[in-house]
């Protein structure tokens, strides 16, 4: 959709051509977000007329307190090309914002009321536009229309464009205050003044006449204060016809109703005191917000920051509980692989048979070797004793080849530990390792892990001995 634009070209308050050059260098790269009002109409001048004048007029509520400009450009987006003349009433920080379709035909304003009604809804930043009519439009668009659904709005599009007019918006220079005018006292008017009363009279002459400017701009602040007023009481009457009629209900706060009420007969003292009450109303209030959801945040984080402390205590004493059930012999863990531990007492089983066939075997086959026996001529006629075949459970190894042997088998004992326990011992397996050099007999060794292991004994002695017979 295409919105209407144009530029405004500021002045320079002191008029001089310094001024014009500086006006230049700030607004131009503003140009393109100027914006200059062609659809807005004065509250007074937007009454409604005539019937059908009053039949043509749409609300929008929702808006901030935006300036116009902005306003009208979101109208832009939402209506588009399209004749229309718009008004708003002030409430707080919100406008409520009155469309009016310029149509000479009824049938074409009626299109284009229900055309403008597909946005009713659209989201833009933290506003939330609703649209109303009331009920005798309701009933000149739906005979209007019939069943015809006319063109598609894309909602999401439109919220877009409305964001980027705020966007733009934002970045706009506010207008500048009085406090902020470079006012420049004329010295040629002041040629006959001593040079050592000059700057004071200078600082006195553009405080006077500031005062001055500010005591007008007051003063016309509020004349146009009281038209708004009476063209709010007009226009007040009709936008609770439309609630009504919309089945929203309630009435308009009578906020400003109060303030017409105070601001009867004030002074123009009392007039700024009551403005100051007010501007400090509005301040206590954003800040009582702020302040809530601050407070809320603050004792979320404090019940977070309790249930972490719970739970660290809780892992702390389910730490020590374990500790001591390992430490006294309570439990043992149980998270070991049953499958597995099956298939190794099988392995060992099976193991356990090939040793005895083998060792039959090897019985067998040196019974049957006749070993002649060597005599010395030299000694008495006697038999050399055959040397006992050695014990496979015990060492015959020297200490240094003993020392080598542990060292190689010593990560084995610790996953061998850590299959049975389900925890790495790293004092155990040393325990293990001391039996081993001590005793070098798998039988001790498995007489001292009995009272540790338990059941487990014998099987963790019968792998560490069958890694210790690899390697011999």
């Amino acid at each position: 959709m295409d919105v209407k634009s144009g530029i405004v070209r500021p002045v320079d308050s002191t008029g001089s051509a310094d001024g014009d050059e500086k006006g230049d260098a700030d607004h131009d790269e503003l140009m393109e977000d100027a914006y200059t009002l062609s659809h807005y109409m004065e509250l007074k001048a937007f009454k409604p007329k005539t019937l059908n004048q009053q039949l043509c007029e749409v609300c929008v509520s929702g808006f901030k307190d935006l300036p116009n400009e902005t306003i009208e450009q979101c109208l832009n987006v939402m209506i588009g090309d399209v004749p229309y003349k718009w008004t708003c009433v002030e409430e707080v920080d919100l406008k409520i914002v009155f469309v009016r379709f310029i149509n000479e035909e009824l049938d074409g304003a009626a299109a284009e009321i229900h055309q403008f009604l597909k946005c009713d809804g659209v989201l833009a930043n933290d506003m939330t536009l609703k649209l109303a009519v009331e009920k005798n439009t309701k009933q000149l668009v739906k005979d209007t229309m019939g069943r015809k659904k006319g063109k598609n709005v894309d909602i999401d599009a439109v919220s877009q464009e409305i964001i980027k007019v705020l966007e733009r918006s934002k970045t706009r220079r506010p207008a500048m205050t009085v406090n902020e005018m470079d006012y420049t006292v004329d010295e040629s008017e002041l040629r006959d003044i001593p040079p050592e009363i000059l700057p004071q009279l200078k600082k006195d002459i553009k405080e006077f006449r500031l005062k001055a400017i500010e005591n007008e701009k007051r003063k016309r602040e509020r004349e146009i204060l009281e038209e708004k007023k009476r063209a709010k009481l007009q226009l007040r009457k009709l936008f609770e016809k439309f609630k009504e009629d919309d089945g929203q209900g309630g009435k308009v706060d009578d906020g400003d109703s109060d303030e017409e009420e105070e601001d009867d007969g004030l002074t123009d003292e009392q007039y700024e005191d009551l403005q100051v009450k007010k501007a400090n109303q509005d301040m206590l209030k954003k800040f009582a917000v702020k302040l809530h959801s601050v407070q809320s945040a603050e004792r979320k984080n404090k019940d977070m920051l309790a249930d972490l402390n719970e739970l660290k205590q809780y892992e702390a004493n389910l730490d020590k509980s374990i500790k001591e059930g390992y430490a006294t012999g309570k439990f043992r863990p149980s998270g070991r692989n049953k499958q597995r531990e099956y298939e190794a007492d099988e392995m060992d089983r099976e193991e356990a048979k090939r040793d005895i066939t083998t060792k039959e075997t090897t019985d067998s086959f040196l019974a049957s070797i006749n070993i002649p026996l060597k005599v010395s001529l030299n000694q008495d006629d006697s038999e050399e004793e055959t040397p006992a075949p050695s014990d496979p459970n015990t060492l015959t190894i020297d200490e240094e080849e003993l020392d080598s042997l542990l060292e190689k088998i010593k990560p084995k004992v610790n996953s061998y530990i850590e299959e049975f326990l389900g925890v790495e011992e790293e004092e155990l397996a040393d325990f293990v390792l001391s039996i081993i050099k001590d005793e070098k007999n798998k039988t001790k060794l498995a007489e001292e892990l009995e009272e540790p292991l338990g059941d487990d004994a014998q099987a963790l002695t019968d792998k560490i001995w069958a890694d210790i017979s690899e390697l011999l």
